[in-house]
């Protein structure tokens, strides 16, 4: 007659030893911060047009993801899909 709704919620899942392995061997991982002083904005009266250009290249670099980061994202989308399968079997006991 009624409608059965079950929610269950999984548990924290911690990606530290990827991210620490991947550092350990190609360096830290790039981190958006956010406005930062050296952003094009903050900087647009003070450079020339060079400047602003190589600024501007510089950033959008940052957002392009390396072979190295792509695989460390894979590990961690394998992550999250092997925990996801634990707890749909477990709902679906």
């Amino acid at each position: 007659k009624g409608l059965q709704i079950q929610i269950q919620f999984g548990h924290e899942i911690n990606f530290d030893d990827l991210i620490q392995e991947h550092e350990e061997k190609h360096g830290k991982l790039w981190k958006y911060r956010g406005k930062e002083p050296t952003s094009i904005g903050n900087n647009a009266a003070q450079g020339s047009q060079p400047q602003l250009q190589q600024q501007q290249q510089q950033q959008q670099e940052n957002w392009v993801s390396s072979k190295e980061e792509r695989m460390l994202y894979g590990k961690i989308v394998k992550r999250i899909e092997m925990h996801l399968e634990v707890l749909t079997k477990e709902v679906c006991r």
